[in-house]
């Protein structure tokens, strides 16, 4: 086969690479569409104005200037927040590098001076300066000249590099607010579980003096020989399991006060006397908003980030396409040359200069570059699938986060019933053993049962509202109007993109 024949056939198949390449930006469009549910299975209205307003600041909805306060410091302090806007400047640095270093011409000032001798050895006649002179001669020569160089873009190389480079910036800001989202929905959390331990310490300490009094009670008709010594001994009993949890809870609070403290960028002590006195549970003003659509996601950043990762990884297959093609680059050279000194150097008969393009075709890699591009369309390939499975995990999640809260706010009604019956049963068991129609067994049993309502009932409250957390979480909501890209625009020009 002639090497014309080869040229062509190479030429052929890199021109079909191209043209499959270009089509990147379409094929992506359908492949990364999110699934079109028009809205969560839980939902059955539309969203009001104020609702979606609600979901960009959803911890105001919980009315605890407390927690807001946290919020706030979470989102001037937080260090994972920190490391992720350090990140994001890293790759919109990147993309300005990328920008200058291909898309502008690369222009260079160089000078030199050398001093030389011929050999004698090896006689030969120069001619220097305008006069003529046989070796050995010691001569200085003195340059001065730029040269610049600028590669064409014409086959999408450069295009598809600064592109990869904007869709890694636009990933690392979706990082950044991905961290906010995750960051303030933990803050969140924590900051109801620690309410949540308090409440139960409360309860604790209540149910405590309740059983004191209770044993009380059974110590005087110990004394007045009306019930035995086993009765005392159960009441006492009662009393030192239930002070038993105090220390538990007690260690769960601070455990609860240092990650708060964590999160704010604070040592884990800093926070003990600003959260250490006891709290109610803070219960959200309204409750989540029926008819919620499904392009509520769009804001999840993650699923934004997933989508720039497609892109980059599309431009990158662009890029390795591009290398199938010759390299086109135009080069110059201009200044002077002078052997008689630094003077000369402007004169007209010392200039010089270069120009022209310098053209490269690496024939021979081609069975490398096609093993590239084929490697680059896998990764391409893989970020896709990771998109896909990134919105169907988010619609899970939303309704992970509907389907607790709607049972759960069941399971609390149901559990407020059973506190109020236990505290009857409670009663009605203490005041029949004070007039000896009951043995203490029942009072015992009571006084137990009562203490569990209670703690389940607070701890169903809390998983109410971490459910709503999980589920404004779940929407990405939270970083709109407190953008952290805002404060990422110190990067300067580079960060614009």
């Amino acid at each position: 086969m002639s090497q014309k024949m080869i040229l062509k056939r190479v030429a052929a198949a890199a021109l079909c690479l191209s043209l499959c390449g270009s089509g990147f930006s379409r094929a992506r469009k359908n492949i990364v569409a999110a699934p079109a549910l028009s809205s969560f299975s839980n939902s059955s209205a539309q969203l009001a104005p104020n609702e979606a307003s609600l979901l960009a600041e959803w911890w105001k909805n919980f009315d605890d200037p407390e927690l807001e306060s946290l919020i706030k410091r979470a989102i001037e302090s937080n260090l994972d927040v920190k490391v992720a806007r350090a990140k994001l400047v890293e790759s919109r640095a990147a993309l300005g590098n990328t920008k200058a270093a291909n898309q502008l011409p690369t222009v260079n000032a160089k000078g030199s001076y050398a001093r030389t001798r011929t050999s004698a050895d090896n006689p030969q006649v120069l001619t220097l300066g305008g006069s003529t002179t046989t070796v050995p001669v010691v001569y200085g020569n003195y340059q001065a000249y730029f040269d610049a160089s600028y590669e064409l873009d014409i086959f999408g190389g450069v295009r598809n590099s600064v592109k990869a480079s904007r869709a890694d910036a636009s990933a690392s800001a979706e990082e950044l607010r991905n961290t906010l989202v995750s960051t303030l929905a933990e803050v969140a959390r924590d900051y109801i579980q620690l309410r949540e331990y308090q409440e139960q310490l409360r309860i604790a300490r209540a149910q405590e003096e309740s059983q004191k009094d209770t044993l009380h009670i059974t110590e005087a008709r110990n004394k007045a020989g009306l019930v035995s010594g086993l009765d005392v001994a159960n009441a006492r009993a009662i009393v030192a399991s239930t002070q038993s949890t105090i220390p538990q809870l007690q260690s769960k609070i601070d455990q609860q006060m240092h990650a708060l403290a964590l999160l704010v960028g604070k040592a884990p002590s800093e926070l003990n006397a600003e959260l250490g006195s006891e709290k109610r549970i803070p219960t959200a003003v309204s409750e989540i908003p029926s008819g919620l659509p499904s392009e509520l996601l769009r804001r999840r950043p993650d699923i934004r980030e997933a989508e720039a990762n497609v892109q980059a990884a599309a431009a990158r297959v662009g890029v390795q396409v591009s290398k199938l093609f010759p390299s086109i680059t135009l080069t110059a050279q201009y200044g002077g040359q002078s052997g008689s000194g630094l003077s000369s150097l402007m004169d007209a008969a010392a200039r010089f200069y270069t120009i022209g393009p310098n053209i490269q075709w690496g024939l021979l890699n081609y069975p490398a570059l096609k093993t590239n591009i084929r490697t680059y369309k896998a990764r391409r390939d893989q970020k896709v699938l990771t998109y896909k499975k990134t919105v169907l995990t988010a619609f899970q999640e939303v309704e992970n986060a509907l389907t607790a809260y709607d049972n759960e706010k069941k399971r609390e009604k149901i559990l407020e019933t059973e506190v109020e019956q236990y505290q009857q049963a409670s009663k009605l068991a203490l005041s029949k053993y004070t007039r000896g129609l009951t043995n203490f067994l029942d009072v015992l049993d009571a006084q137990r049962s009562l203490f569990s309502a209670q703690d389940s009932l607070a701890q169903s409250r809390a998983t109410v509202q971490t459910d709503l957390i999980a589920f404004y979480k779940a929407l990405g909501g939270g970083w709109e109007k407190n953008d952290p890209l805002a404060l990422a625009q110190a990067a300067g020009p580079n960060g614009q993109h």
